[in-house]
């Protein structure tokens, strides 16, 4: 029975050292790597629709030909505007009428071509075919005085009859209030349907 236990005993001691030896080899190395997050994609921001050209928000720039409707027999071209005509205007002809307090006139041109199809055949008039006004930032549209230029200049609404094919350019000059001229457009609206064009007017300041 004594052997017995010292057997035991030497067989305790003998895991109880190996188990030892395994502590004594150094800790357990623990890897310091913390797994990142996974990243979340930044969304790309979707570019807001541009407003149709032509639109007031986005109206033909200088020398950009437009229409105010793709069937329409009628093109336009707008040039440079000149937002403080006044002294050129009342200077151009006697009749013309002095702008009011605070307003002054704003100038333009704007080549106007009809197309050569057979509606246009009996020939078509500027002056009864189309309107043109100036849209001040202030959101009110002014309308066109029908002031006369000075020779050789020619306001639209007196450039007559024109046949297909035929090409000209027209003056028109209108009175708006100095505050609303900066940023402006130019609309150029049809007499025979509901149908509108905008063209760049005085850039704003």
């Amino acid at each position: 029975m004594k052997t017995h236990s010292l057997a035991t005993a030497a067989a305790f001691t003998t895991v109880t050292l190996a188990l030892s030896g395994c502590a004594v080899n150094g800790p357990v190395a623990v890897s310091s790597h913390v797994a990142s997050p996974s990243a979340t994609p930044t969304p790309t921001p979707t570019p807001a629709p541009q407003a149709a050209l032509g639109s007031r928000a986005n109206p033909f720039p200088v020398g950009t030909p437009g229409k105010y409707d793709p069937a329409s027999v009628w093109t336009f071209t707008g040039q440079a505007t000149n937002p403080d005509a006044t002294a050129e205007v009342i200077a151009g002809n006697q009749f013309n009428q002095s702008p009011l307090a605070g307003q002054t006139y704003v100038k333009t041109k704007f080549t106007i071509s009809l197309a050569n199809t057979p509606e246009v055949a009996n020939g078509a008039d500027p002056g009864s075919s189309f309107r043109i006004a100036y849209v001040g930032n202030d959101g009110n549209t002014y309308q066109d005085q029908g002031c006369t230029p000075a020779s050789p200049e020619v306001n639209y609404g007196s450039l007559g009859t024109m046949y297909g094919g035929a090409t000209a350019t027209g003056v028109v000059c209108v009175m708006v209030p100095a505050t609303a001229i900066p940023g402006g457009t130019w609309s150029i609206n049809s007499q025979v349907k509901q149908a509108v064009a905008f063209f760049a007017g005085a850039p704003a300041s």
